[in-house]
């Protein structure tokens, strides 16, 4: 299994005690189905190296969505599925993009989104998944898990492969190693 950041922004490190990865999606090719979580945006906003306030003030505009799906060396129509972690523009704007993949969202981001159709998986997380209460299992290895920290829907994606999980939360998540718990700090968007 493979698992790749789709990237539209170079140096989107922030500084040395922060890592601030920004990603607009991420690729998962399991050998059989190549499936993405989030589609970030089709075109990066003109104002985003100077917008005061922005999530990166600092990134520099390489590509916009496609064109990063291209660089990583695939194509739109070899999505089978996607993961929507939440409704923002910069995790479903590209959704369009890719009319043959099935959809996986929550009911309410769905309603959002006015997504319907034969290719929406509305993920309603009938079973628990660990510690977690509420999940769906996308495909062999890959769990759609409802985050209850927030007070609007953001899911989280688990990718179970040979003996390692890894779990994507879309947004940024400030990480400081010299800040003590980690449990303590809860992401930004």
């Amino acid at each position: 299994m493979k698992i790749k950041a789709i990237r539209m922004y170079d140096n989107t490190f922030k500084d040395q005690s922060q890592a601030h990865v920004t990603q607009d999606g991420y690729l998962i090719d399991t050998g059989f189905e190549v499936i993405l979580v989030d589609t970030g945006r089709q075109e990066a906003p003109s104002d985003a190296k100077s917008r005061p306030g922005s999530h990166a003030p600092t990134r520099e505009q390489n590509h916009n969505y496609i064109k990063a799906l291209y660089a990583l060396g695939y194509r739109p129509e070899q999505v089978t599925r996607i993961i929507v972690t939440h409704r923002q523009p910069c995790h479903t704007a590209a959704l369009n993009c890719f009319p043959q993949a099935k959809i996986y969202i929550s009911a309410q981001e769905a309603a959002t989104l006015n997504l319907c159709g034969n290719n929406i998986v509305i993920a309603d997380c009938p079973q628990r998944y660990h510690d977690f209460a509420r999940a769906q299992k996308v495909t062999d290895g890959i769990y759609y898990v409802e985050d209850e920290r927030h007070d609007s829907p953001h899911n989280i994606v688990i990718i179970e492969d040979h003996g390692h999980h890894y779990m994507i939360h879309s947004d940024l998540t400030p990480y400081n190693p010299f800040a003590g718990n980690p449990r303590q700090h809860s992401g930004t968007h």
